[in-house]
């Protein structure tokens, strides 16, 4: 029997009212300020656990070796992830979100596309002191994946996305302030502000995919955040009631007013309940966009003895995750990580895809397959069940002697959903991939577990501040 998997609230025009978005302020507040111990720890650790490991191989990439060479030197007690380096707070939290994103191989939303941690966790451990107790910093990051989620259904996302905002960062921005808020105990006076601080800040556009600013967007997000946690804290001011206001974020960002309505309050007790369930972990190193494809094409590839059989690579996609990739074929590593045929071709030539796999070289190797690549949107699969709308995938291989190879993947079965081992795998072979110790990386998963079940954050910064790979100057 197919689980029920929560999905994004899509209004009816005809028959919702008014956005119901009067006070969305004080709600985020008071879930990020009353939300103090996590109602699905196990889950939150899993998504830190992930998100150090994609943190700190993304340290290594040309992305963040040139974010580096850019960034002033600033003095700070705040670990950039994996390196031994300390910095101010906010500028930690531009390298640490900004290397969380770098590789396109952090959390994502699977009803909806976000990538929550990769702002989340950079900015509450940029904001934690060592004395902050390490529920509290789990809760926080809870509350920040369920209010990222509750704000998508309010805009809605799709209206916001259709625009050409980044999500993660505009969504990210706010998700991540009101995290920070509780972690450093601001007054619900000042959380409004800080909110009204980030509003203004929140930016990101889909143009940028396949750049370096895309993941840029994640750590800017995660450095706005705390910047306006500290200026509120600080006495700067700003509208605290700017969500709400007609020019304000909610105004500004989603559908025009009027066209539907959500409560957000039912919004926020719904993820509550269903957000672990929408954390979708990573098992390939590309845009979450292309991996229900990628995992129809890994289940496919046994049966395909000789690739050189393959006539044709049909891929049917639901439209909506197809609207961050690139239609054309990449001609640099970054495009690589947006594109359908690559991921398709390189999963079927090497059985997945995996950090420092978008290269020149693959590119030229995965060519003839590439070619042989057509993506078609469709809201249901052209052969099978009606899936009532879930977002799916179907690879269809057509080969030589007539056979004809196809699977569908939705992503959203039990069996789909990496289990605590199968995340700590992951975290050891990031880490070795950038030239960690294989004894050094195996040790870490345990390591972060038990910090995470430490009583003070004083544990999980000395986890991060590990000097475990080389800064190129």
């Amino acid at each position: 029997m197919t689980p029920t998997v929560p999905t994004a609230h899509r209004p009816d025009p005809a028959v919702d009212a008014a956005p119901a978005v009067d006070g969305a302020g004080e709600a985020l507040v008071a879930l990020a300020l009353g939300h103090t111990l996590p109602r699905a720890g196990a889950a939150v650790v899993d998504t830190l656990v992930d998100t150090i490991a994609v943190t700190i191989a993304g340290q290594r990439t040309e992305t963040v070796r040139t974010l580096r060479r850019w960034q002033e030197a600033s003095l700070g007690d705040t670990p950039v992830w994996g390196t031994g380096e300390r910095l101010a707070p906010s500028r930690a939290a531009l390298r640490n979100g900004t290397a969380a994103h770098a590789l396109d191989y952090d959390d994502a939303g699977l009803t909806m596309p976000i990538h929550p941690s990769a702002v989340l966790w950079p900015t509450v451990l940029a904001l934690a002191t060592p004395q902050t107790p390490t529920a509290r910093l789990l809760a926080a990051v809870e509350a920040g994946h369920v209010l990222i989620r509750a704000l998508a259904d309010v805009l809605p996302i799709s209206a916001h996305y259709d625009r050409g905002w980044h999500a993660t960062s505009t969504l990210g921005v706010l998700a991540a302030t009101a995290a920070g808020a509780g972690v450093a105990g601001l007054s619900a006076g000042q959380a409004r502000t800080a909110l009204g601080i980030a509003a203004s800040t929140a930016a990101g556009s889909l143009a940028n995919f396949g750049t370096m600013t895309k993941p840029f967007h994640a750590g800017r997000a995660a450095s706005d955040a705390v910047q306006a946690v500290g200026l509120a804290q600080a006495g700067f001011t700003a509208n605290p009631g700017e969500l709400d206001d007609p020019r304000g974020f909610l105004a500004r960002h989603g559908a025009p007013t009027g066209v539907v309505g959500v409560d957000l309050g039912e919004r926020i007790a719904h993820w509550l309940d269903a957000w672990g369930e929408d954390c979708a972990v990573k098992q390939f190193a590309a845009c979450f966009g292309t991996h229900r494809a990628l995992a129809a094409t890994a289940r496919l590839r046994p049966e395909v003895a000789d690739l050189t059989a393959i006539r044709s690579i049909r891929v049917e996609a639901h439209p909506a995750t197809l609207r961050p990739l690139r239609a054309a074929l990449p001609v640099t590593g970054d495009e690589a990580t947006f594109s359908m045929a690559f991921n398709v071709a390189q999963v079927l030539r090497t059985g997945g895809v995996g950090p420092g796999d978008f290269t020149m070289e693959a590119i030229a190797a995965n060519a003839g397959l590439m070619a042989l690549v057509e993506t078609v949107a469709a809201d249901s699969p052209s052969i099978g069940p009606d899936l009532g709308g879930r977002r799916f995938a179907r690879v269809e291989l057509v080969l030589a002697d007539g056979r004809t190879l196809a699977r569908t993947v939705t992503l959203d079965e039990p069996a789909d959903r990496p289990d605590a081992a199968a995340i700590d795998d992951k975290l050891v072979r990031c880490l070795t991939a950038v030239g960690v110790s294989e004894t050094d990386a195996a040790g870490l998963p345990a390591r972060i577990r038990a910090a995470a079940a430490a009583p003070a954050a004083t544990a999980l910064d000395a986890v991060l501040s590990l000097h475990l790979t080389e800064e190129d100057a």
